[in-house]
């Protein structure tokens, strides 16, 4: 364990800050493109054998709370699980691991790739209403005192 008061320092998460608020970002769009098509707040994309999926939780509010799995793998499968609070009037914002990314998973490629077909996309300005920068830009903010925790913490992560 940490000194960090949730548990899990970023390192031990094996993902950055920024990394974080680039998977919120794009997986906060798939949702918002989601609600956009079907009225739930839910959306996946996939490429190869990657796939992101992100949803809402408790509801279709664009500021309920985002559940996002990663996860790949033909014959060893990755997966990855976050959920993420808005900072809301009872506190700060709150990142729920279910653990660390696997070290040898190299997951940054696939979801690059994802990220670009779908965000010059006219659905993506519809749904959205700002550019995945914008958005970017607002998770960055959201995560700049932000440490993670894990789900069994009971830290808003189930």
């Amino acid at each position: 364990m940490s000194d960090a008061p949730s548990g899990l320092t970023w390192e031990q998460a094996n993902c950055t800050r920024d990394q974080a608020a680039e998977l919120l970002a794009l997986a906060d769009g798939l949702a918002a493109v989601g609600a956009l098509r079907t009225g739930r707040r839910a959306g996946q994309l996939s490429i190869f054998n990657f796939r992101l999926r992100a949803a809402a939780d408790g509801g279709d509010a664009p500021d309920a709370p985002l559940v996002i799995l990663m996860r790949a793998g033909v014959f060893r499968r990755h997966t990855f699980f976050a959920r993420f609070t808005p900072a809301g009037a009872d506190g700060a914002a709150i990142l729920a691991l279910s653990g660390p990314i696997d070290r040898d998973w190299e997951w940054r490629p696939a979801f690059e790739e994802l990220r670009d077909r779908i965000v010059g996309q006219p659905v993506w300005r519809e749904a959205v209403g700002a550019s995945y920068e914008e958005r970017l830009a607002a998770f960055r903010a959201s995560l700049a005192a932000v440490e993670p925790s894990r789900f069994s913490e009971g830290r808003g992560g189930g």
